[in-house]
Formats: structure tokens, sequence, C-alpha cells
């Protein structure tokens, strides 16, 4: 049987990250420390000065973020966040990511983490991918 593969403009991009207010620079500072890995940078967004840790290698999140987290838990909201994140993180391990039933998985996955799907993601993925 012939395999079917997917042309895309557009990929799956994990990313763990965390944004705090900037007088919280230094904690963000010691984050990176704490893990050796990631970065940090600075953002302006309605008038709010913003600063970003975050990882986007997925060797990183793989062999430090993910386990850090399995062994100390989340003990707000968050921890359902990272629980879902990690279902991605997994999905993508065994190249879910790569088929279209994996995408919508992921997709799906998404929708229900605290910032939901981007709009530019709903135009792409109307109802009917999910038909």
């Amino acid at each position: 049987m012939a395999k079917t593969t997917i042309k895309q403009d557009w990929g799956i991009i994990p990313f763990f990250s965390i944004e705090v207010h900037i007088k919280d620079l230094s904690l963000l500072k010691e984050i990176q420390s704490y893990f050796g890995v990631g970065k940090i940078h600075t953002r302006i967004r309605e008038g709010r000065t913003t600063t970003i840790y975050s990882v986007q290698s997925i060797k990183d999140i793989n062999n430090m973020i993910i386990p850090h987290f399995t062994k100390y838990p989340l003990l707000t909201q968050k921890r359902i966040d990272f629980e879902f994140f990690y279902s991605i993180i997994n999905l993508r391990n065994k190249k879910e990511h790569l088929n279209m039933k994996g995408i919508i998985n992921i997709i799906s996955i998404k929708t229900s983490m605290n910032k939901g799907l981007s709009e530019e993601l709903k135009k792409r993925f109307s109802q009917s991918y999910f038909n």
C-alpha cells in the first residue's frame, strides 16, 4: 500500500515558556541557570513590558523540562496545561505530527490549553478538518 504524504507550508513546533513582568527578570535568569538551556527575551505588548524564558529545542524539552515537571508537578491550573503539552510532545516523539490524523489530534489537544488556538490556526483548521 502506498504511503500518503502531506505537503504543508507549516509545521508543529512545540515550545515551553514562562512569561512574567520585567521586574521578575532575575527569577527567569535563575530558572534558565537551573535548567542550563533556553533563552530569555523581552517584549512590549499592549503597553506592558514582559520577559519570557523559552525552550524550543525538542531535545532540551525531552531531557530537561519534561523530567523536571514530571518529578515536581505544578500545583495550579498550569499542571493541566503541562499534561496537555506532555501529550503533544509524546505524539511528536512518535512522529504523529507527520500525518493528518496526528496533526488533528495535536490541534485538538491544543484547543484545551489555556491560550487555545490562534486565529490563524482556527482559519487553517476549520470544522471541515474535524469531520
